[in-house]
């Protein structure tokens, strides 16, 4: 056909432009209100969406591909596998399908450590999904069993309350049975986490109070040496000698009435030149607690003289006894009365290695912490005896062992 004149081809172009299919394109806000419809349980009215959408956009795979998923009979609770997956954006899917990375990961790594690791990235990673998607019974499950392992109650609770509402206690899945029978054996599937605080803070006590109950005992130190030096002068004198110390703790009940502190030092020397003995010593020092201190002394000169003396010291009085770190460390606190007067107040600390046969003893100089079981053995093994030039050791004593 030929057109001669511009009045004739326009009413053909007119015709051929009403007759194309008209184009409408998928809009960020179409894909919103599907997701929301979804979110709020309303499925079917998603799907009404998305036909419309289909309709208006028969080409679309995309919108046919969610549509399919979305018609797909049910094969778990409400919220379960797929439907909400589905509505995510392509950035949340990302999100998604890293957190499932690392859960796969876990199967692959039996380091406890790097396990625990991997179970506090999912929580973390899954919590602005999960507020996002709450119906999403799958990030659920995976917040709910990393919960379980690395026994954080609030997390664990939370997950069984939503886990609950999304019908997953009706469900056949073997894995969300087995899964909501753990936290059902972590008594936290309860409707006020109180319940659980309650609980937790009960168990601990008890725990607590069983920790205490192996302080009760008779705990001993001992440490001794032998020790020579010269003393320098115009006729050098030999000095040899022994020293002991013994110090025992005894725990007869968890009060300042039950408990007492004994602290021995005993020490021997004698010294000689070239021309023979000159003179020998022997003294005892003994603190109790409570109690005082007592020392003795003898001395002994060349002449075969022998002298004596007894004298009273400060006087302990035990004033509180306090327990730290879940029971493992014990605090006594003193009234010290010194034989001026004056009261001061010091403090002896000791800490109860975990397998209950051995403390670290106050002169470890032991702190407000918990010690692991490599570092109460660095300690435990470190006692030493301090060996000053020209005067007698001092004997330190770290450890105390369960008599």
């Amino acid at each position: 056909m030929k057109f001669k004149t511009s009045t004739q081809i326009l009413p053909f172009l007119l015709f051929f432009l009403l007759s194309l299919p008209a184009v409408s394109a998928v809009t960020d806000g179409d894909w919103e209100e599907v997701t929301k419809l979804v979110e709020a349980g309303k499925k079917q009215q998603a799907i009404a969406k998305l036909d419309a959408l289909i309709t208006d956009n028969p080409d679309n795979q995309k919108l046919k591909d969610q549509r399919a998923r979305l018609a797909a009979p049910a094969t778990e609770p409400q919220g379960g596998k797929g439907n909400l997956e589905a509505a995510m954006s392509d950035e949340d899917r990302l999100e998604f399908n890293t957190i499932n990375r690392l859960v796969a990961k876990l199967r692959d790594r039996p380091d406890p450590a790097e396990q625990r690791q991997l179970q506090e990235q999912i929580l973390e990673r899954s919590l602005p999904m999960v507020t996002k998607y709450p119906k999403e019974l799958k990030l659920w499950l995976l917040r709910a069993n990393a919960a379980l392992n690395l026994d954080k109650s609030r997390e664990g609770w939370e997950a069984a309350v939503h886990l609950k509402d999304l019908g997953a206690l009706s469900s056949n899945d073997e894995a969300i049975s087995a899964t909501m029978a753990e936290l059902n054996l972590k008594k936290w599937i309860v409707d006020d986490y109180s319940i659980i605080r309650r609980s937790k803070e009960l168990q601990a006590n008890q725990e607590i109070d069983k920790v205490k109950q192996r302080w009760v005992g008779v705990w001993r130190g001992r440490v001794s040496k032998d020790y020579s030096f010269e003393r320098p002068g115009i006729r050098p004198i030999q000095v040899s000698g022994s020293i002991s110390r013994n110090y025992t703790l005894t725990v007869n009940q968890l009060t300042p009435d039950g408990i007492r502190i004994v602290e021995e030092v005993k020490g021997s020397e004698q010294a000689h030149d070239s021309k023979g003995f000159i003179s020998g010593t022997k003294d005892t020092d003994v603190v109790t607690i409570p109690g005082s201190r007592t020392t003795e002394d003898s001395s002994t000169g060349f002449d075969g003289q022998t002298s004596r003396d007894r004298q009273t010291g400060e006087t302990y009085k035990i004033k509180s006894v306090e327990f730290e770190k879940n029971g493992r460390l014990l605090v006594v606190q003193c009234d010290v009365r010194e034989t001026d007067g004056s009261v001061a107040n010091r403090g002896f600390r000791f800490y109860l290695g975990a397998d209950a046969k051995s403390i670290l003893a106050c002169e470890a100089y032991v702190a407000s912490q918990d010690y692991s079981a490599e570092e109460f053995a660095r300690i435990q093994n470190q006692e030493k005896i301090e060996e000053p030039r020209g005067r007698r050791p001092r004997l330190r004593l770290f450890a105390l062992d369960r008599e």
